[in-house]
């Protein structure tokens, strides 16, 4: 039985999943087959049939919509360990809302070489990349203490904003349309909400989720 463990790396660039290939090679990785996908149809094939150990995906693959993307990514894969790379700057508020999907790193592919090889063996060996600004912070969902909103209300509160009906929440989380429905109205409680737009307005205002972020979902 073969011990080699696959890795995915999605891009829109066949010129950019060839170079990540080459520089993942050149990092040392010897054990892995690597494998380049395109778009989402044959990232979603890939997920399925390879079942891969690890996911490298280029920040504008799902073009602006990667963190909400990723988020059901990481829920439906479990195991896999998933880093996202680019060849261009991001913003902190990009770089946050792909670490709140759950994300293992951020590979800046602009940096020196040997930078960004240390970066991918620590990657390939299950370790975190974490930007320096961000080293030491959790990314997880926070409970946003002030209004005694809780960690799963704030996976709700997320994908609210994301825009997911209450169906979509339901199938997405496996639960009961009706338990859906009743955890929105105590989150809305919480907030002193009285509908969707009262209650978008609360989480910037009570600070459950910072404006950079929210106004660039």
């Amino acid at each position: 039985m073969s011990n080699v463990k696959t890795v995915l790396i999605a891009s829109t660039s066949n010129s950019i999943v060839g170079l990540t290939v080459s520089y993942l090679k050149e990092s040392g990785v010897c054990d892995y087959s690597v494998v380049g996908v395109l778009n989402d149809i044959e990232l979603k094939a890939c997920l399925q049939m390879a079942k891969p150990e690890y996911l490298f995906i280029e920040g504008g693959f799902y073009q602006g919509a990667t963190p909400d993307e990723l988020l059901l990514i990481v829920k439906k894969n479990v195991r896999l360990k998933v880093f996202v790379f680019d060849f261009h700057e991001y913003p902190d508020y990009f770089l946050k809302s792909i670490f709140r999907a759950g994300v293992e790193g951020f590979l800046d592919m602009r940096q020196e070489k040997s930078a960004l090889m240390q970066d991918l063996k620590r990657a390939l060996t299950g370790k975190e990349v974490i930007p320096k600004q961000f080293e030491g912070m959790n990314f997880a969902y926070l409970p946003a203490q002030d209004c005694n909103l809780t960690s799963r209300d704030m996976e709700f509160v997320h994908l609210i904003i994301c825009g997911y009906m209450d169906r979509e929440i339901a199938e997405y989380l496996h639960l009961k349309l009706q338990t859906v429905k009743n955890r929105r109205k105590a989150i809305y409680e919480k907030l002193h909400a009285v509908n969707v737009v009262d209650f978008l307005r609360q989480v910037i205002i009570k600070g459950v989720i910072e404006l950079d972020e929210f106004l660039h979902r």
